[in-house]
């Protein structure tokens, strides 16, 4: 059950959209990446974003943005997980009267999770339980890399053209039916071929989970605090002046758990922002997860012979 709750509440370490004011492609990181229990799951995240543009010299009002992020992971043993992620990315920046569309994949990431610490309370004299989750990854430039004339527009782009590096660890401690979670994500950009580095983006967030158990279902409402900081984007070593961000949201949301189903639904607004230069405002955040966890099969090792022994 420990195990299982746990597995519920990854869901709620969520949702790291970096919408390239830190040069991440718009699709990474979200909570397939900093999962708490390593699992076999098949699952696709859905994210929608949305920009309003303070200053409209081009005309150029607002951005809204879908990111459907389709994972797999697989965990050999329990300590270990390996997962893929693939995002399909919507874009529409709404001018006077006229709207632009955009489609195409974003760049691809493969994450190691790897279970360091796993203190069960189950079991034992301990009434708190303890996880440490570290991981480590790499994405790959598989998205298309649109640059626009547009100064704001400079911070949208399908992927990075350069191959970047993730590092995050995801901490939780459990007392009967709650949960304090705190994870942390590093993205090191590399300079790609048109000497452009997108900024490093650095994001920690906090809060709590509660688990409330009914037939055969569990549902984990949670709220907590997330801030993020996006550095500026270099173009041969020059810093581009309109990217960049740091914010500070709050989050809150719930998940629910139905035989090897798992759903949840996030929302994030943000509290102080200072995007592009203050230049872009950040709208609320909402993001939509379903999985199906794959369990694995248990190996019966006894014999008939050895069960008909066992009946007499």
């Amino acid at each position: 059950m420990y195990k299982f709750i746990i597995t519920v509440i990854c869901c709620y370490v969520q949702v790291v959209y970096a919408c390239d004011f830190c040069g991440c492609s718009p699709s990474v990181v979200n909570s397939d990446l900093l999962s708490l229990q390593p699992q076999s799951s098949i699952g696709i995240n859905s994210n929608y974003k949305g920009y309003k543009y303070l200053s409209n010299e081009n005309g150029l009002l607002k951005s809204h943005m879908v990111s459907n992020n389709l994972m797999v992971a697989y965990a050999p043993k329990n300590w270990v997980e390996l997962r893929v992620n693939l995002p399909l990315i919507w874009m529409m920046n709404q001018y006077s009267g006229v709207k632009d569309n955009t489609f195409g994949i974003g760049d691809m990431s493969l994450l190691s999770n790897f279970k360091v610490v796993n203190r069960s309370p189950i079991g034992t004299n301990r009434k708190v339980g303890h996880t440490l989750l570290l991981g480590f990854g790499l994405e790959f430039p598989t998205g298309k890399n649109q640059v626009s004339d547009d100064v704001q527009l400079q911070n949208f782009t399908l992927g990075s053209k350069s191959m970047d590096f993730l590092f995050s660890g995801v901490y939780s401690m459990s007392y009967r039916k709650w949960n304090v979670i705190g994870a942390g994500l590093v993205k090191i950009n590399t300079e790609n071929k048109d000497k452009v580095r997108y900024g490093h983006l650095y994001s920690i967030q906090a809060g709590t989970a509660y688990t409330h158990t009914f037939k055969k279902c569990q549902l984990l409402p949670n709220m907590g605090l997330r801030a993020e900081i996006q550095q500026k984007n270099l173009h041969n070593r020059i810093i581009q002046k309109f990217t960049g961000s740091y914010a500070l949201f709050i989050q809150y949301g719930a998940d629910l758990n139905i035989k090897n189903f798992n759903m949840g639904v996030q929302i994030q607004h943000p509290l102080v922002q200072n995007t592009a230069f203050n230049s872009i405002k950040q709208q609320s955040n909402f993001s939509f997860k379903v999985a199906y966890i794959i369990k694995k099969k248990v190996k019966v090792a006894a014999t008939e012979n050895e069960l008909s022994e066992n009946k007499n």
